[in-house]
């Protein structure tokens, strides 16, 4: 691949969809700085995760408290 066919973007995000896109490279803000991160280690992935497994009871720990 050539130079000129190379695109870079940077994106803030929360959503797990935009960060699952192939090729992503995934960088965590922290107090040292930027560290590489997985999509299953996000907090995003993780609440996603637990949404779509048991939306209901999600949303019902939500609610109480």
């Amino acid at each position: 691949m050539n130079a000129e066919a190379m695109t870079q973007v940077i994106l803030a995000t929360h959503s797990p969809i935009i960060m699952a896109l192939p090729g992503a490279r995934l960088l965590r803000i922290n107090r040292g700085g930027l560290e590489p991160v997985y999509l299953e280690d996000t907090d995003h992935f993780r609440l996603m995760r637990a949404f779509t497994s048991d939306w209901r009871g999600t949303v019902e720990a939500m609610l109480e408290g």
